[in-house]
């Protein structure tokens, strides 16, 4: 017998393609991170992403990379890790100067 690839769901609609006909896409509530208003959009807001409404959505003219960190960013980053490490190898060569010197007696 041939196995039968036929969507199997029933009844609703449950996303762009859900339900028979295609249906309408589930919308969920958000608030804007623009204008504070409430919207609807059709993916589930997880609050890693700011989401806009379709007004600021479309004024948004801003790159979409503008979120994440830049260079200088990371050097000030970096200057705190090489602080951080070269406190470790302080400790590491007390450790085994401690280490040498147990050995040698």
């Amino acid at each position: 017998m041939k196995p039968s690839f036929k969507n199997k769901r029933s009844g609703g609609s449950s996303g762009w393609r859900g339900g028979k006909g295609g249906g309408a896409p589930m919308l969920y509530t958000a608030t804007c991170a623009a204008c504070g208003n409430s919207c609807q959009v059709p993916f589930k807001p997880n609050g890693r992403k700011p989401v806009y409404c379709s007004n600021c959505f479309k004024r948004d003219d801003r790159d979409p990379r503008e979120d994440r960190p830049t260079f200088s960013d990371h050097r000030a980053s970096n200057s705190s890790m090489e602080a951080r490490l070269v406190a470790i190898e302080a400790k590491i060569d007390s450790i085994i100067e401690a280490l040498t010197d147990e050995e040698e007696e």
